[in-house]
């Protein structure tokens, strides 16, 4: 696919055809993956056909293939209601949740932010680093909240929960 083609050929910074470690570890991010040099260095292992140790195009087209495999089997496994405010406050239809569009989704969940934290949520839970939250770390965000939730209702005396 074009897009992925575009993506190895900004990171392939020598313009030799072929992802170094180094230059794989930078492009990760991008796929939604926080990797050090060794992880890198593990998926090029993994996925180098041609044994140079280092990752041509067909091969990282094999990477983000599985990638996005795995990330739609996650998706999918996002509760319907999470998905649902999700998608209701993606308003560009990007997948992804900007500052301003968390900031109007946040009080769905019971939280009343204003812009600058929802940055900071975005901070927290932003895997990939660009910024902004896609469904799985909006998931992951709505799973946190709702264990404090269950965590501060278990603290209330059990006399007063009756009430």
């Amino acid at each position: 696919p074009r897009d992925v083609r575009k993506v190895f050929e900004q990171f392939d910074g020598n313009g030799t055809g072929k992802l170094y470690s180094k230059e794989l570890q930078r492009a990760l991010p991008m796929l939604g993956i926080d990797a050090d040099r060794d992880s890198a260095k593990r998926l090029i292992a993994a996925y180098d056909r041609d044994g140079d140790r280092k990752m041509n195009l067909q091969e990282f087209n094999s990477l983000v293939r599985d990638l996005r495999r795995s990330q739609e089997e996650a998706a999918a496994q996002v509760p319907r209601d999470v998905r649902k405010v999700f998608e209701q406050f993606d308003g560009n239809g990007t997948g992804k949740l900007y500052s301003k569009e968390l900031q109007r989704a946040l009080p769905m969940l019971g939280i009343d932010a204003d812009r600058d934290s929802a940055k900071r949520l975005i901070a927290a839970y932003d895997r990939d680093g660009d910024r902004k939250m896609n469904l799985q770390e909006f998931n992951s965000l709505v799973r946190d909240l709702r264990r404090s939730q269950e965590e501060a209702a278990a603290q209330v005396p059990r006399d007063v929960r009756k009430v």
